[in-house]
């Protein structure tokens, strides 16, 4: 598929524009801009001419393949060589954080370089096989030492410790983590244990298979101890109050303060209920579970008529607290959610 028939005025306002002082940057993105209205005008009429039977569906294959190289054409056209490349290499770039990874400009110009290579390649390869010259296997094997080859060059330019910080995925486990301690006067200290403890945590669950056998089981150890770490690093009132800025219930009341007429002192009281209360229940049928493991005979239906009991109790005393029509309000929402599954 051929580049869209340019617009009859883009010379024009591009050189007044350009008369103006207006920095290149900017002009990319006005000729962007236009470049893609007018390809996807024309995209528009290839797909409905393949709706109606009149070309294949390689021929809107190929067109997607030419998007790139048909608007790096004309970003050349209209910014020049040098203004092209320092626009694309911004472009291929995007993806990198380079705060705090110190690269010369022939470095970040070598990194560009390898990038266009990568693409260059990968598009040779996949027009390689649209046109049946190679299959699906050897297509994916071509690709793979392509990126094999690309990720030695850069370590090679760049240095294993550079490449590294450019390339390694910040866990967002870290980024969630800072957010829910943030507000708890946590120490420096603490807070790299904390980030240690949660690293620890995610590079052990990405080792487990899920579909193992007592995945269940490895997760729920795993699970309790980064929390026992965490309990540890914070002490026993700091992990309380990190727990507090987990619970659903505690957000959920915090969030519809205003329209269920909560003071502060409200919702840490309902809180603390709603926190009892689930363990308490917790830990009342983990008993029951581990006498049923040692052989006792378990009364399972005793046992949840007990609960149900506890639930109606706690209900009556919030009730009584918070009054019929707020009690009747928040409930409503599911804050409340006293049943447990068997």
């Amino acid at each position: 598929m051929s580049a869209p028939e340019a617009n009859p005025d883009w010379h024009s306002w591009l050189i007044q524009l350009r008369a103006a002082g207006v920095p290149n940057k900017v002009l990319a993105g006005l000729v962007m801009a236009d470049f893609e209205d007018r390809w996807d005008q024309q995209q528009r009429e290839l797909q409905r001419k393949f709706d109606n039977g009149d070309v294949d569906p390689d021929v809107l294959a190929a067109a997607d393949a030419d998007h790139a190289s048909a608007l790096d054409a004309e970003m050349r056209q209209a910014l020049g060589e040098q203004g092209f490349r320092d626009w694309d290499r911004e472009r291929t770039l995007r993806d990198f954080d380079f705060s705090g990874v110190n690269l010369s400009t022939s470095e970040r110009d070598g990194l560009y370089q390898l990038r266009k290579d990568l693409s260059t390649k990968r598009k040779e390869f996949e027009d390689a096989s649209r046109r049946g010259e190679i299959d699906e296997a050897e297509l994916n094997a071509k690709l793979a030492a392509a990126q094999a080859d690309y990720q030695q060059q850069m370590k090679t330019l760049l240095g294993d410790a550079r490449y590294t910080a450019l390339t390694t995925t910040p866990d967002p486990g870290i980024g969630d983590l800072k957010r829910q301690v943030r507000g708890l006067n946590v120490g420096d200290d603490q807070m790299t244990a904390l980030m240690q403890a949660q690293q620890q945590w995610s590079h052990q669950r990405s080792q487990i298979n899920d579909d193992a056998p007592g995945y269940e089981t490895q997760m729920q150890a795993l699970d309790k101890a980064r929390d026992d770490a965490f309990q540890k690093i914070l002490g026993p009132d700091g992990y309380a109050a990190y727990q507090k800025q987990q619970d659903a219930s505690y957000l959920t009341l915090k969030h519809y303060a205003n329209a269920w007429q909560l003071a502060p002192g409200d919702i840490d009281y309902l809180y603390g209920a709603i926190h009892n209360y689930n363990q308490n229940v917790q830990d009342y049928r983990d008993r029951a579970r581990a006498m049923e493991a040692q052989g006792q005979v378990v009364d399972w239906d005793s046992v949840q008529k007990n609960i149900d009991s506890f639930s109606q109790q706690t209900e009556q005393t919030l009730s009584f607290y918070l009054g019929a029509d707020r009690f009747s309000k928040i409930k409503q929402n599911d804050v409340f959610s006293f049943s447990v599954q068997n």
